[in-house]
């Protein structure tokens, strides 16, 4: 299993009768530790893996070199098209938020700031259209970014979210069109069409 929790057990269930098979990967992170769609792609999705610290996005860029259905794209998903500065480490917490960064500065690993690019999900949308799964994991936005995601045209079948203490919120706001959840951890939540 290559989730943090059991969220894979839960997204291949709400997947298994997916017509799209595409995911959407925000906050990719790693090829394997911590993927919400590695086993996605190992049954023949193709993805798109957006990361915007520089040692994860080599490693997903190495591990999927030969796999043309895979994209990586170097950079963050924000709320406006531009340049964000980014605090990065190699561990899974880089981030543009200080609460975060607070939270993680004794273990996180932090190593400098850089410029990143940042887009939007109108502007993944416009570019590859819709998703069957689409997991977000952007250390301190990712509930922010969940609404964004629920105020488009696009139902994905699933939705993973790391929920960073906002789990009431992000609950609300999924059932609110139409999804159920099925799945909850201490980090994550997984919804469902």
């Amino acid at each position: 299993m290559y989730s943090q929790n059991d969220e894979e057990k839960y997204i291949l269930e709400a997947c298994k009768s997916s017509t799209v098979r595409r995911v959407l990967d925000i906050g990719a992170w790693d090829p394997k530790d911590k993927s919400n769609s590695r086993a996605l792609i190992e049954l023949g999705w193709s993805a798109i893996l957006i990361e915007p610290s520089p040692g994860p996005v080599r490693n997903l860029v190495v591990e999927y070199a030969d796999t043309p259905t895979v994209t990586v794209v170097c950079g963050a998903v924000g709320f406006e098209r531009g340049m964000a500065q980014i605090l990065i480490t190699d561990d899974a917490v880089s981030s543009t938020q200080n609460q975060t960064v607070e939270t993680w500065k004794e273990r996180g690993g932090y190593i400098g700031r850089m410029l990143i690019p940042t887009i939007t999900i109108g502007d993944i949308l416009t570019r590859w259209g819709s998703f069957d799964m689409v997991s977000i994991d952007t250390e301190g936005t990712s509930v922010d970014l969940l609404h964004v995601l629920l105020a488009t045209e696009m139902f994905p079948r699933c939705i993973c979210v790391e929920h960073d203490g906002r789990a009431v919120e992000a609950q609300m706001a999924a059932q609110k069109r139409g999804y159920k959840q099925v799945y909850a951890s201490a980090e994550n939540l997984v919804f469902s069409l």
